[in-house]
């Protein structure tokens, strides 16, 4: 989390203020008081906008056939562990290579040194039943099949998150120009060192479990500043005057889904992972039903 200082002439419309860490404190310039305020900000790892997420595949699908990375494409993933995760990153810039340079863990994350990257994984369980959106995958319809995922209406637990520095993940010498590259990240056997001390593994359990993996704070700017397993999960709670939010007193600030979130682009331009397939034809969930499957 980062905290931020923003100020509004209307009330309605906040514009966030350059400020400074020092000894614990944010301070910036600011010149009034009545309409100023503070609040947190989850998913700073990055500052750096020229790195993005563009993919993701859990263990369980890639133990089912799948092949990550394709052929032709870069990276590693699935170690042999019980349970993780495959993500892309990108470098979208044409010109400069993007690296990271961070102190051994535990690491700052408020925010972090100059120079290190981080990334935030924020598992989340479903405890009511996943359902499929639609029910069978339609191969003359690829693009409406969404996979499995949690019934929205049951209850949703967001679970402790996990901080990561990016430099574990980039290759060496960092990722050149244009370059994506495909990471193993495991979560319970020689798992990676979490820099604020957290691993996902203290989620496990029977339910049904999704991730949201975060770069930076999602907006309509910087969609692919993060990437959710599955198009059902946790709602974001959204400041007063941020993306349209108007809240229902007593209620201070707004439940959105990331759609919400990156408006008014299209909701299908909503970063999530793309369709996969087995070797049999089979679509893949993109979901992870549960940690022993």
């Amino acid at each position: 989390e980062e905290a931020v200082i923003e100020v509004s002439d209307d009330g309605a419309n906040w514009t966030e203020i350059a400020t400074t860490l020092a000894n614990g404190r944010v301070t910036g310039p600011i010149t009034h008081f009545s309409r100023c305020r503070t609040r947190h900000r989850t998913g700073i790892g990055s500052k750096d906008n020229d790195i993005v997420l563009t993919d993701m595949v859990d263990y369980q699908d890639v133990i089912g056939g799948l092949v990550i990375p394709p052929p032709g494409e870069q990276g590693s993933c699935y170690s042999g562990d019980f349970h993780g995760i495959c993500f892309k990153l990108k470098n979208i810039t044409v010109s400069r290579t993007i690296t990271s340079t961070c102190p051994p863990p535990p690491t700052p994350t408020n925010p972090p040194p100059a120079g290190c990257l981080q990334i935030h994984l924020d598992p989340w369980q479903c405890y009511s039943t996943s359902r499929p959106f639609p029910a069978a995958f339609d191969p003359l319809n690829p693009s409406v099949y969404e996979g499995q995922h949690c019934n929205i209406q049951g209850l949703v637990i967001p679970c402790a998150e996990t901080v990561y520095n990016l430099d574990q993940f980039l290759p060496a010498g960092g990722l050149p120009p244009g370059a994506s590259i495909w990471v193993d990240l495991n979560f319970m056997i020689n798992s990676p060192t979490a820099a604020n001390g957290v691993y996902p593994n203290s989620c496990g359990g029977s339910s049904y479990v999704g991730f949201d993996l975060l770069l930076r704070e999602p907006d309509q700017n910087n969609v692919q500043a993060g990437i959710r397993s599955a198009k059902q999960g946790p709602f974001i709670d959204v400041e007063s005057g941020q993306n349209g939010c108007v809240p229902v007193p007593p209620a201070t600030t707004c439940r959105l889904t990331w759609e919400q979130l990156i408006a008014p682009k299209p909701a299908n331009t909503a970063n999530y992972p793309t369709l996969k397939f087995k070797p049999g034809g089979a679509a893949v969930k993109n979901f992870l039903n549960n940690w022993q499957e």
